[in-house]
C-alpha cells in the first residue's frame, strides 16, 4: 500500500517528475529502445511507495506527462486514465526490495536481447561496459515470458540484486537508478555495451579492459561525486565529501537526521525531493554549477564566479561545464566535406527554431536547449589544448 498520496500542494514537483519521466521515455525511443507499444519506465514519488509509470498501449516516443499512471507497490493504479502495463511487477518488486531505487526501466533493445542469448560474459570492450563490469551483468533465466505476477517480479528483483542492470535472457533488459535520468542512461549504456560485443565474431573478444582498469574507469567516468570533487578543489569549497549512500531516500534520511549538511543534485531532483524544505526555508540552494543561472534560481550564485585563478576556472569548465555540454551530440565521420557539415548544421538549427517543431515540443512538454555544432567543436578542441599542469591536477582531483 502507498505510504503517501500527492496532494494539491505537490503539483509543481509532481509535474516536474512526470515531465522528466516522459522525457526519459522519448530519449530511450531515440536511442532505439522503442518496441511498438512495449517497454516501460517508472519514477518513484520521493519518500513514498508509489511511482509514476508509462501506460500501456502507447509507444515510448508517444507518451507525455499527462499520460502517466500513479501506481502503488501492489500494482494498483491510483490515478490515471490509461491501461497499466502487465509487467508492472518488475518495477514494484525492485522498488520494494531496494528503497534507494528511484526509477526502473524495462525495454527490449534488439542488440542487448540478442547478446543475452549468447550465454557469454559481457566484456568491457568500450567505456560503457565498465559501468556494469566487473562483476558480470546478472541474467534472469527463469522464463523469457512476460513478468506478470508479483512472484516473477520478486524473482527479477532477486536476480538484479543491488546491480544497475540485468539481462532478461531472450526478452530484454532491466535497469535501475537513483533517478529516472540514471536508470535511462544505464539502459542506453547497457545496450551499447552489448551491441559493441556483438560486432566481435561469436561475441567473444580477444582483448578487453581488465577488472582493475574497468573499476578505475567507472570511478572516473560514471562517478556522480566528481562534480563535488572538482568544485571543492577549484574554489576551496569547505565541504567534506561523504560517499556510499545508495540513493536519494538514504541521503534524505541522513540529512533529516543531521548526518549530512548538504548535497549536490540536479535542480529537478532537488525540487522534487526537497519541495517542503525549500518552501519552509529549511533547505537553501547556495550554489549553481552551471554556465548561467537557472530561471528558477536567478539569485543563486554560480560556482565559476568564485574561481580566483585561471587554473580554477579551467578545472570547472573542463570537469563540470564541458561534461554537461557534451551530451547526446550528433556527429559525422572524419573526412566529411566542410560544406556538407555546414549544411547539416544549418538545417539542424533551422529545425530547432521552426515554430511548428517548437509548438510540438511544447505540447509534449519537452525542453529544447540545443548547443550549436560550432560550440561543441570549440569545446572538444579546447580539451586537447589543456596544459599538462591542468591535466595532472584534474587527474589528481578525479582519481585520487
Amino acid at each position: 500500500m502507498a505510504k503517501t498520496t500527492p496532494k494539491k500542494a505537490d503539483a509543481k514537483s509532481e509535474a516536474a517528475l512526470k515531465r522528466t519521466l516522459a522525457d526519459a521515455c522519448r530519449i530511450l525511443a531515440m536511442a532505439g529502445q522503442g518496441d511498438d507499444v512495449w517497454g516501460h519506465a517508472t519514477a518513484r514519488v520521493p519518500g513514498t511507495d508509489t511511482f509514476w509509470m508509462k501506460p500501456a498501449a502507447m509507444g515510448l516516443e508517444e507518451v507525455g506527462p499527462e499520460d502517466m499512471l500513479l501506481v502503488d507497490l501492489d500494482g494498483k493504479v491510483l490515478r490515471g486514465k490509461h491501461p497499466r502495463h502487465s509487467e508492472v511487477f518488475i518495477h514494484s518488486e525492485i522498488m520494494r526490495a531496494r528503497p534507494e531505487v528511484g526509477a526502473v526501466v524495462h525495454t527490449h533493445p534488439v542488440p542487448a536481447t540478442v547478446f543475452s542469448a549468447l550465454g557469454v560474459p559481457l566484456r568491457p570492450i568500450t567505456h560503457e561496459g565498465c559501468n556494469f563490469v566487473p562483476p558480470d551483468v546478472p541474467r534472469f533465466t527463469e522464463t523469457s515470458d512476460l513478468i506478470v505476477t508479483p512472484e516473477l517480479g520478486r524473482s527479477v528483483a532477486r536476480a538484479i540484486g543491488d546491480r544497475p542492470g540485468l539481462f532478461l535472457v531472450s526478452h530484454g533488459i532491466v535497469t535501475a537508478g537513483r533517478t529516472i535520468e540514471e536508470a535511462a542512461i544505464n539502459a542506453i549504456l547497457l545496450d551499447k555495451a552489448a551491441r559493441v560485443q556483438l560486432m566481435v565474431p561469436n561475441g567473444v573478444p580477444k582483448y578487453w579492459t581488465n577488472d582493475t582498469e574497468a573499476l578505475a574507469k567507472r570511478a572516473r567516468i560514471y562517478n556522480p561525486d566528481n562534480i563535488v570533487r572538482a568544485i571543492k578543489a577549484a574554489i576551496g569549497l569547505p565541504v567534506q565529501l561523504v560517499t556510499g549512500y545508495k540513493g536519494t531516500a538514504e541521503i534524505r534520511l541522513a540529512s533529516e537526521g543531521g548526518e549530512l549538511s548538504g548535497s549536490c543534485w540536479g535542480w529537478g531532483s532537488v525540487r522534487a525531493t526537497w519541495r517542503k524544505g525549500i518552501e519552509s526555508g529549511e533547505v537553501q540552494i547556495v550554489l549553481q554549477v552551471t554556465t548561467k543561472p537557472h530561471p528558477d534560481l536567478p539569485n543563486v550564485p554560480l560556482a565559476i564566479t568564485y574561481a580566483r585563478t585561471d587554473e580554477a576556472r579551467r578545472i570547472l569548465e573542463t570537469a563540470v561545464h564541458n561534461d554537461s555540454t557534451l551530451v547526446r551530440t550528433y556527429t559525422l565521420p572524419p573526412g566529411t566535406p566542410k560544406d556538407r557539415v555546414q549544411l547539416l548544421r544549418q538545417a539542424f538549427q533551422a529545425t530547432l527554431r521552426d515554430p511548428a517543431f517548437l509548438a510540438e515540443a511544447e505540447r509534449a512538454k519537452l525542453e529544447i536547449a540545443p548547443v550549436a555544432g560550432e560550440d561543441i567543436e570549440r569545446t572538444v578542441a579546447n580539451l586537447f589544448k589543456l596544459d599538462n599542469q591542468t591535466v595532472a591536477k584534474l587527474r589528481t582531483i578525479l582519481l585520487d
